[in-house]
């Protein structure tokens, strides 16, 4: 699907599958810790083959993924958004993040989508950074959207 790569770092995006998911929840849980999304609904978009559910490799190995939504109704709701994404913490910073966004981004267009919006800790401010830099703006704050004291914000973006 997409691919990203410097002299020393290749990513590869593409389709997440069935086969993908031991892996992945093992991201999940390093990366949201007792917050992670249930197996169950991770197995469920698996065993759908959801288009939108991404996942990057690097040297064959998973390093990310990202789950995108679209509107069931589109003919009057053209909003989609990215309802997680996730990086092992040892290939954060490195690009894949990015990489998963953007092929998101193109997914979504693809998917006749006008906008797309997200949810970001406050807290989590690589994640802001990142998600700025690809033009997205900053929203209505989400007081312990994630926990008491653990603030979110939405962000939307223009496609």
């Amino acid at each position: 699907m997409a691919v990203t790569s410097s002299a020393e770092n290749t990513i590869t995006v593409r389709r997440g599958c069935l086969i993908d998911l031991h892996d992945i929840m093992v991201i999940e849980r390093a990366a949201f810790g007792r917050h992670a999304l249930d197996p169950s609904t991770l197995f469920w978009l698996l065993l759908r083959r959801w288009p939108g559910f991404l996942v990057a490799e690097a040297s064959g190995k998973i390093v990310g993924y990202i789950i995108t939504r679209i509107p069931i109704w589109p003919l009057w709701n053209r909003v989609g958004g990215i309802t997680s994404l996730a990086v092992k913490p040892e290939r954060m910073r490195q690009g894949v993040g990015r990489s998963l966004m953007l092929a998101a981004l193109k997914f979504l267009r693809e998917s006749h989508v006008v906008s797309v919006d997200l949810e970001v800790s406050l807290k989590n401010i690589p994640a802001i950074t990142l998600y700025k830099s690809l033009g997205f703006t900053s929203g209505k704050l989400l007081p312990n959207y994630y926990a008491a004291g653990d603030d979110g914000m939405k962000m939307t973006m223009s496609l």
